[in-house]
């Protein structure tokens, strides 16, 4: 399995949890604190990838 086709995945399982949730037919909090770790981790993601100084 690719990159792309990994992200595919994880897109349409995150938004069939979302759909769910919006439904009310799965709790809230779980969702949003998943949210926030992908934020999170997104974050870290992007600051390894960038070298010191190059914010310029």
């Amino acid at each position: 399995m690719n990159d792309q086709t990994k992200t595919v995945m994880a897109g349409l399982l995150f938004l069939s949890w979302g759909g769910l949730v919006v439904a009310g037919m799965a709790p809230v909090e779980p969702f949003v604190t998943f949210i926030g770790s992908a934020l999170v981790g997104l974050g870290v993601f992007h600051t390894t990838l960038t070298k010191p100084g190059d914010d310029k």
